[in-house]
């Protein structure tokens, strides 16, 4: 049995691995700032709406994350077992899975929007008319 360990310096592999999902939680969060910038020229109203729908998307950003570390470790285990064939299915799995869940998670994000926004604290002032942008 042989062990294959890896080339180099063990911080420049961290780096190499990591960078991916740094610039995916940076393009989040940019995604977030450019939102509010978009609406600030319309009030503070607009720029509280953002704020409360972005909140509901970080929550459902929360499970795929989760997953995402999780079929990480499984794929990354069955490619250190040299078993290219169970990391592809465990990855299928994923996908089919991540479509699924979007699609139940953003119908229940829409259908309960009041109830979403009542969660998130927002002033009954402010859920009246205001709350429909997360519908949109």
């Amino acid at each position: 049995m042989s062990t294959e360990h890896t080339q180099g310096s063990l911080t420049k592999e961290a780096i190499r691995l990591a960078w991916p999902a740094v610039c995916e939680s940076f393009f989040i969060a940019l995604a977030g700032m450019v939102d509010t910038f978009m609406v600030s020229t319309l009030g503070a109203n607009a720029v509280a709406a953002v704020g409360l729908t972005t909140q509901p998307k970080f929550l459902g950003l929360a499970l795929f994350i989760a997953a995402n570390v999780a079929i990480s470790a499984l794929v990354a285990r069955r490619f250190g077992e040299k078993r290219q064939q169970a990391a592809n299915e465990i990855l299928v799995m994923t996908i089919c899975f991540c479509i699924v869940a979007a699609v139940i998670i953003s119908a229940l994000t829409v259908g309960f929007a009041d109830q979403v926004s009542r969660f998130l604290f927002a002033s009954m002032r402010f859920r009246q008319g205001k709350w429909v942008t997360i519908k949109i």
